[in-house]
C-alpha cells in the first residue's frame, strides 16, 4: 500500500479558521493568506541524526519498515532503504511543531508535512487514508532488547483495529533464556504448521526474530515481533496482534 503525505497545502486549510482575524480589518469577504512562521523553537542540529520508519494503523505501531532517514545539520536529506548506501532525496528545514521535507527539484509549495511528536518521534500521515501513518523514530533512541525482557510465556490477542473486537490466540510462545522457543497448545485441535513448534530466537535492536524448519507460507514461518513497552507486538501491516507475557 502507498501512502501519500500531506503536503503543505492541506496544512494552511487547517488553520483556515485563522480568516476570522481579517473581519477586524474590514475585509469579511477577503480570504486572509496563512503562513508558518518560524519562531525559533526547535533547533536543526536537535532533528539531526537517523529516523528509522515504522508502520502505524489506528494510532498503533504494528510492523518496522526497512526505511531510514537521514537527516543532516546542514538541511540535506538522505534516504536508506534496506541497508542500501543513502540516497539524496532533497532538503528538509523545521517550522515549530512540524518538519517540512523538500524533494529535489519540487517547488517549495510541495513540501511534505511532518509533525514532530517529541525529541525522538515525527509522525507522518496518509493523506487520503486517515487511519494509516508513518512514524519516525531517531535511531539512537531505540534500545537493544534483552533475553531476560522475553523470556517466559506468552499469550497473544488479535484487536481488530476498526471495531476493537478481539480473539486470543489458543497456544503460548515459550522463551527461554538460552535463544530457544517452544509452543504450548491450549486447544489441541489448533493446527501449527510443521517445523513451527519449536525453534531459535535472536534479538536485533527492539526486533525479536524467530527461525524454525517451518515451510508453509505465512506468518509462522520466520516471524517477528516489536518489543513495545511490556508486549510483543507482531510484525506485520495487515492487522495488529500484540503478546502479554503470562
Amino acid at each position: 500500500m502507498k501512502i501519500r503525505f500531506l503536503l503543505l497545502p492541506a496544512l494552511l486549510l487547517a488553520f483556515a479558521g485563522k480568516a476570522e482575524e481579517g473581519k477586524k480589518a474590514g475585509t469579511e469577504n477577503t480570504p486572509v493568506p496563512v503562513t508558518l512562521k518560524d519562531t525559533g523553537i526547535r533547533k536543526v542540529k536537535d532533528y539531526a541524526g537517523d529516523w528509522i520508519a515504522y508502520w502505524m494503523q489506528y494510532n498503533r505501531i504494528t510492523a518496522k519498515l526497512d526505511t531510514k532517514f537521514i537527516l543532516t545539520q546542514n538541511g540535506e536529506w538522505y534516504v536508506s532503504i534496506d541497508g542500501a548506501p543513502p540516497e539524496k532525496k532533497g532538503s528538509w528545514r523545521l517550522v515549530d511543531e512540524f518538519l517540512l521535507l523538500k524533494p529535489l527539484g519540487a517547488a517549495d509549495k510541495h513540501e511534505m508535512l511532518a509533525k514532530l511528536v517529541d525529541r525522538d518521534h515525527f509522525l507522518m500521515q496518509s493523506e487520503t487514508q486517515p487511519n494509516l501513518a508513518v512514524v519516525y523514530r531517531r535511531a539512537t533512541a531505540i534500545r537493544q532488547g534483552k533475553p531476560e525482557q522475553i523470556q517466559g510465556s506468552w499469550r497473544f490477542t488479535e484487536q481488530d483495529p476498526a471495531t476493537r473486537k478481539k480473539r486470543r490466540s489458543p497456544f503460548l510462545l515459550n522463551f527461554d533464556g538460552a535463544g530457544r522457543y517452544t509452543v504450548t497448545l491450549l486447544v489441541s485441535s489448533f493446527p501449527i504448521p510443521k517445523g513451527a513448534e519449536a525453534g531459535t530466537y535472536t534479538i536485533q535492536g527492539d526486533v525479536v526474530i524467530l527461525k524454525n524448519r517451518c515451510q508453509t507460507p505465512g506468518i509462522w514461518k520466520d516471524m517477528k515481533f516489536l518489543l513495545s513497552f511490556d508486549n510483543l507486538v507482531l510484525d506485520s501491516r495487515r492487522g495488529y496482534v500484540y503478546g502479554e507475557k503470562q
